[in-house]
């Protein structure tokens, strides 16, 4: 074939734009590959059992990390560019006091500040400059109001709270939690009012209907253990792997747990749930969906064997495995396991072991009344019943308030499980 007929055929394509298409779909999967080269290439390296290796391997990693998330910072924000300064939503009161906070925490400038959330430089000195010259004023932006009697509490108190929700604490009703668990008593409502967040009042569930067979209730430890598997994703998806965890009911205590890299089978359920009977002692009722490992006759016989009554749920009614549903949901958000996914099998046993402990031992559960699952699991008395009501006083006091009893602390760290502790005297 001439060199002459290849231009003229080449020049053709390009006009039909035939290229295009070609070109995108190889630019795609060339971007796929080269995101699995460097999974495998940053894998090989964490497994080559060099500790100066590995430390690189995982420095690497988080540097990936870092830019990829700032790639889509800037996405997002690039989208806000596009739309005129002065036609852009406002920020809430609330979310100027945080922009300001980290400006302060990250020692950043006005201009760093106003470009990183796009707004102008003259708009970051005007809030500065308000807080400044307004103390009462408890966010910025917020209207003045007259100064309210003594019940209000404390300029500390209040100080404090925002301090604890910037530290990564989920939200109004898990800070109450913790701060009852660390000596200090106060209603959602009230850290709500404090954060300046507009109050939503709980919608009601709805009403689940009558189910044909009564439902089993959990009434003691071990008395209704719950079984079910999640997936978690690897980093950049070069594994998928599968978690399986054995939920003792009565106080959401996790018994057991197993990662597998490939979906597990009826056997593997079935040596995980004898273990765990083995070591804590055989339920009364078990409770799982209708997977093919949780049907199949491996398990039917362990279980039979056990002398444990297996039943399946439903998700969405009441004696269903939505509790196991949630503690996998409170699990992921804890590890911000869609944030930063793992890479290697031992890394998120590490992750997942340090959230299991901080779940047991730390986080006040909201089925639980505010107890941890290691009180209801130990029946131990839960340390908010202990709790009593911070010092108040007026805007500006500060003369003769002692600081708050207690800190701020993590379990690991990366900073991403927080929890209170007492000063020591």
């Amino acid at each position: 074939m001439s060199s002459d007929y290849l231009d003229r055929l080449l020049r053709a394509a390009m006009k039909r734009r035939l290229l295009d298409s070609l070109a995108l779909r190889a630019l795609m999967k060339a971007t796929h590959l080269l995101g699995l080269a460097l999974a495998e290439r940053i894998r090989q390296y964490r497994d080559s059992g060099d500790t100066l290796v590995d430390r690189f391997a995982q420095l690497q990693e988080q540097t990936l990390h870092v830019a990829l998330l700032r790639e889509a910072l800037e996405t997002l924000a690039s989208r806000w560019d596009k739309i005129p300064e002065r036609q852009r939503p406002h920020f809430s009161p609330e979310a100027r006091f945080k922009i300001l906070r980290l400006k302060t925490l990250l020692a950043l400038s006005a201009d760093e500040t106003a470009s990183t959330f796009r707004v102008s430089t003259g708009t970051i000195l005007r809030w500065e400059q308000e807080a400044l010259g307004a103390p009462q004023r408890h966010t910025v932006g917020s209207l003045l109001k007259p100064v309210p009697p003594v019940r209000r509490y404390h300029d500390t108190v209040r100080h404090l709270i925002h301090t604890i929700a910037l530290a990564g604490f989920p939200g109004d009703r898990s800070l109450a939690a913790h701060l009852a668990r660390a000596g200090w008593k106060l209603a959602r409502r009230t850290i709500q009012r404090i954060r300046k967040e507009k109050p939503t009042l709980p919608t009601p569930a709805p009403q689940a209907p009558a189910a044909a067979a009564r439902a089993v209730r959990a009434r003691y430890p071990h008395h209704v253990w719950m079984l079910d598997l999640t997936e978690i994703p690897g980093f950049l998806r070069l594994f998928c792997f599968k978690l399986v965890v054995v939920l003792d009911v009565f106080s959401r205590m996790p018994l057991a747990a197993r990662v597998f890299f490939a979906e597990p089978s009826g056997r593997d359920i079935a040596r995980l749930f004898a273990a765990t009977a083995r070591r804590f002692g055989s339920p009364r009722h078990s409770v799982s969906d209708q997977g093919v490992q949780f049907t199949s006759r491996v398990l039917k016989r362990t279980l039979a064997r056990l002398g444990v009554r297996h039943r399946y749920g439903a998700i969405g009614r009441a004696g269903s495995i939505a509790t196991i549903e949630r503690f996998f949901r409170t699990l992921k958000s804890v590890t911000r396991l869609r944030v930063k996914s793992p890479l290697l099998r031992a890394d998120l046993e590490r992750r997942l072991a340090l959230a299991f402990d901080y779940y047991v031992w730390s986080r006040p559960h909201q089925g639980l009344a505010g107890a941890t699952p290691a009180e209801t699991y130990l029946g131990r008395r839960p340390a908010h019943l202990d709790a009593v009501p911070p010092p108040r006083g007026r805007p500006g006091e500060s003369a003769g308030v002692p600081p708050p009893p207690f800190e701020i602390r993590y379990l690991d760290l990366e900073h991403r499980l927080p929890y209170l502790v007492r000063k020591a005297a």
